[in-house]
């Protein structure tokens, strides 16, 4: 509500009660007059006018309390034609509007001073306060175990332990109904070659070696029969005017200088063993040719000994057969074990 409007109802009652007061209080009072209070509106409005350069009136009632503006009164006119001078005619309140952007700019640079001393105010600070040394503890270091992978071992395969060498002793005669040679008072070749196998079969297996005893027509003598060294055991005939052994081998032998060096080796033997001669001249073709001989593998070296005359060695033969069996076992044995036997 604009003043000049207060102050015209103020000012009439005012000069109502002086008027009363003068004529008594039963005469009418005359209060100021409008067109008064209008003029003096008038002069005021003009007043006004210069000083804004007809601003509009939103904007004098926006800014009216922060300019310490009293408007006393301002008449519709005047509104009218401030409202459209401030519209139409743009260019007079420029002084005002440049007045406020001089304000603004003069409040957007304290505001900067203001900015500008409160940031240099923190970085001093920031530089005066003492560094803080942020010791980062080293992460641990992790030991990195590698993991040993068993690399499987093959599973050794157990060597086979060789087998000891194997001796094949023909009992001459044994199994069959031929017992050989037999004497006028009833001994036979068969007796003798079968008792002196069998020793000689015990002695080479306690010494470690494999020995098989054969019969005469074993079944086992084939070609595929490889011993490592085979004799056959015979008696000769039971008469008086010869003695002692004799050792051949087989005259068609595919391997004649083992066979012969299993010769050696028995015949050396068994002569000490036995205490016979040997006697060479009555080496015959049933010695080189014995069937058995030829039976066997040709690469197996193998022999023949006549243990001696069953009428002249009787003794011996009868009597001494460990010592027989003796030195058949030592003359194999020294074979077997690479001996040149000379």
């Amino acid at each position: 509500m604009l003043e000049c409007c207060d102050e015209w109802e103020r000012g009439s009652a005012r000069a109502g009660e002086r008027e009363r007061g003068r004529q008594g209080e039963n005469s009418p009072t005359h209060p100021l007059s409008l067109s008064q209070y209008i003029t003096d509106c008038h002069s005021e409005a003009r007043f006004l006018r210069r000083r804004i350069s007809q601003f509009a009136i939103s904007e004098m009632l926006r800014f009216a309390q922060h300019d310490k503006i009293v408007i006393y009164c301002v008449s519709p006119s005047f509104v009218r034609s401030a409202l459209r001078n401030s519209t139409t005619n743009p260019t007079n309140s420029t002084p005002i509007r440049r007045a406020w952007l001089d304000r603004l700019a003069r409040v957007a640079l304290v505001a900067g001073v203001v900015a500008l001393f409160l940031a240099f105010v923190s970085l001093l600070a920031l530089w005066q306060r003492p560094a803080q040394v942020v010791a980062l503890a080293p992460a641990p270091l992790q030991t990195i175990i590698p993991t040993l992978i068993p690399i499987p071992t093959a599973t050794p395969v157990p060597t086979p332990t060789p087998l000891p060498p194997l001796v094949a002793l023909v009992a001459g005669h044994s199994g069959g109904e031929d017992p050989g040679a037999i004497c006028p008072d009833g001994l036979r070749e068969v007796e003798i070659t079968t008792e002196v196998a069998q020793r000689a079969r015990q002695m080479l297996e306690l010494r470690g070696y494999r020995v098989d005893l054969l019969a005469e027509f074993d079944p086992r003598l084939k070609r595929d029969y490889s011993p490592r060294a085979f004799l056959a055991i015979h008696a000769d005939s039971c008469v008086y005017y010869a003695s002692g052994f004799k050792v051949a081998r087989a005259a068609n032998s595919a391997s004649p200088q083992e066979d012969d060096r299993l010769v050696r080796c028995v015949t050396s033997s068994y002569a000490v063993a036995s205490q016979l001669a040997f006697h060479e001249g009555s080496i015959t073709t049933d010695m080189t040719l014995y069937h058995n001989l030829m039976k066997i593998h040709p690469q197996s070296p193998g022999a023949i000994i006549e243990l001696g005359f069953m009428g002249s060695d009787r003794a011996t033969l009868v009597n001494k057969r460990e010592q027989l069996a003796l030195g058949i076992a030592n003359g194999i044995e020294r074979f077997l074990q690479g001996s040149a036997c000379q």
